[in-house]
């Protein structure tokens, strides 16, 4: 764990989890253990909890997005008169890899779940906002633009933690 990037592997399923931070989100990427059909995480998912997911579908950019607000301040689930942490969440398409991602809802919680493919490596990009999920499109485009990668993102974060 360094102040630009959390990097751990999630030792139930093998997963390595990589986390890269901007001002208002970051950037992930989830690298799955190779491909086994007997394996029941065969179907990789990333999911997302303790949110109302009130939409989700796919961009105009051909991207799919979760997006919701969290009401809760702490883990006893406290309750504050107008709080909300809206979070907008994208994932990166896998077309290079012959990956599919669709999204599965299952109310409080909701997942990019990824099927077929070669690919073992899938990258999601999460901005938040106090005030709006629409502020929080405008913090995607401007922290985490398409035209930079994980590697980018994470290595402007530490030149930024340097600096």
């Amino acid at each position: 764990m360094k102040p630009h990037l959390f990097d751990a592997i999630v030792a139930m399923h093998n997963i390595r989890m990589e986390l890269a931070p901007t001002i208002h989100g970051a950037i992930a990427r989830f690298t799955f253990p190779e491909y086994n059909a007997h394996r029941s995480f065969g179907d990789r998912r990333v999911c997302f909890v303790e949110a109302s997911w009130n939409n989700h579908g796919v961009d105009s950019e051909g991207h799919p997005y979760i997006s919701g607000v969290a009401r809760q301040v702490s883990k006893d689930r406290m309750i504050v008169a107008g709080f909300g942490l809206h979070a907008h969440i994208t994932s990166d398409t896998n077309g290079d890899t012959g990956m599919k991602t669709d999204i599965e809802d299952h109310g409080e919680m909701i997942c990019f779940k990824y099927t077929g493919g070669t690919g073992r490596s899938v990258t999601i990009r999460l901005t938040t906002s106090l005030i709006s999920d629409e502020q929080a499109v405008v913090s995607m485009r401007r922290e985490l633009p398409r035209s930079m990668n994980f590697d980018d993102i994470a290595w402007l974060a530490k030149s930024t933690w340097n600096r």
